[in-house]
């Protein structure tokens, strides 16, 4: 699907709509919605939601689609990582190591928020949105704070409002693609 400069490939909007999916998921156990006895649920959509991320990024990168499949590709490891965090809580493994990892996965997060805003400005915020909520859930790991602590709930805010923009986005991408024309408004590059 093309429109002015912003380009993006065939599974964009179903991708965006599973991460969309994934990341009210898990901002309802970060903000204490769901249930803590619900970890197994929320794992099991963790995952769901990671396999097929990663089938789109497979697809991408067939088309020939870096950005996006790059992007794709970390998130689905990401929302693994989130997977197994929420596994880890209830089996007594320490925060630490996870804290690294999700700093880890900031830190990359604001290499692909630089590659995006040349494809997209309104993912560029969207994931500046996502690396402030993982550099949460970091801050949260190596301090190891419960997962009732304030930090946990910042950061499940965060994933909400980054849920709301993917949401935003790929319904814009498929009114686009099924009409033809924009209906609701999608940002251009940010950098030339």
């Amino acid at each position: 699907m093309q429109r002015q400069d912003v380009v993006s490939g065939r599974t964009v909007p179903a991708a965006l709509f599973i991460a969309t999916v994934a990341n009210f998921v898990l901002s309802g156990f970060l903000i204490g919605i769901a249930p803590r006895m619900s970890w197994l649920f929320a794992t099991g959509l963790l995952i769901a939601a990671a396999i097929g991320i990663g089938i789109c990024c497979i697809i991408e990168f067939a088309s020939g689609d870096v950005p996006f499949a790059t992007w794709f590709m970390v998130f689905a490891l990401f929302l693994v990582a989130t997977a197994g965090e929420t596994a880890i809580e209830f089996m007594g493994i320490p925060h630490q190591l996870m804290g690294w990892v999700f700093a880890i996965f900031s830190a990359i997060f604001i290499v692909l928020a630089i590659t995006m805003s040349k494809v997209n400005w309104q993912l560029f915020g969207a994931l500046i949105v996502c690396v402030l909520a993982t550099a949460l859930l970091a801050a949260m790991g190596l301090s190891c704070a419960t997962p009732e602590s304030p930090i946990a709930c910042a950061s499940g805010w965060l994933f909400f409002i980054f849920g709301l923009c993917l949401f935003y986005e790929a319904s814009a991408m498929l009114i686009i693609s099924v009409f033809g024309r924009p209906v609701l408004p999608i940002g251009g590059p940010l950098f030339k």
